[in-house]
């Protein structure tokens, strides 16, 4: 695709990928304690699959068929099938796209993402499988665990096709707290101000190296004229 099929411009998107799992009555025959759901979400109310086409959750080697691709169906109500040869699965009604297992250990997991263009480039990520940490109890007293991070992608010079649907308000509503367990607005605050604090911090430690070079510079030319006013000095101006 050539630079005159894409709109100089820079668009984001607000996503949260992570996990919930829950602690399964009793252990399973293959020794798995927890049921766990990995996923990615869409931060505010949308349906990722507006613009995205798929999700491949890389697992850990010990699952069968540890690849796992969640895709959209195409128009016609049908599912391709991922160069892996599996038949990939359906995304939620919802716009998400996750993946149920089983298991008893924690390990990294590879999100890549594709665009409903296949001239975007793919978005890779990695998440933590957590099965301990952090606990969220239920209002029917059942313990979850939880674990997420609230990320963006970003489309550097977006194909048309893409700007377009990234910049449908008519898709888009805003973020509703109370379908979340983390108070998603409270961090962003709390992340913006620490960057501002960094930024001023930062600001005052450069100005405080300047004052400290200007400082040496002069105490450097006091000791020059010091030396200039020694009987005998020479002032060597030969150059290399």
């Amino acid at each position: 695709m050539s630079s005159k099929d894409r709109i100089e411009t820079t668009l984001t998107k607000q996503i949260v990928y992570g996990n919930i799992s829950t602690k399964l009555p009793i252990k399973l025959a293959n020794g798995h304690t927890h049921r766990w759901t990995i996923y990615v979400k869409p931060y505010n109310v949308e349906k990722l699959n507006n613009f995205i086409r798929k999700v491949q959750f890389k697992l850990h080697s010990d699952y069968e068929n540890s690849v796992r691709v969640v895709e959209q169906a195409n128009s016609n109500g049908s599912f391709e099938v991922d160069e892996t040869g599996w038949v990939v699965e359906q995304a939620n009604s919802n716009g998400s796209f996750e993946v149920d297992e089983t298991g008893w250990g924690e390990f990294p997991v590879q999100i890549k993402i594709s665009f409903i263009d296949p001239s975007e480039r793919q978005a890779i990520c990695s998440h933590y499988l957590a099965l301990h940490q952090p606990e969220f109890i239920e209002n029917d007293g059942s313990i979850v665990v939880v674990k997420e991070v609230l990320d963006q992608l970003v489309f550097v010079n977006p194909t048309k096709k893409m700007f377009d649907v990234l910049n449908d308000k008519s898709l888009v509503k805003p973020h509703d707290p109370s379908k979340w367990r983390f108070n998603y607005p409270e961090i962003i605050e709390a992340q913006e101000k620490m960057l501002e604090e960094l930024a001023e911090q930062s600001e005052r430690e450069v100005e405080e190296l300047r004052e400290a070079i200007r400082e040496m510079a002069k105490r450097c030319e006091e000791y020059h004229e010091k030396l200039r006013e020694t009987p005998g000095y020479v002032e060597n101006n030969d150059e290399e």
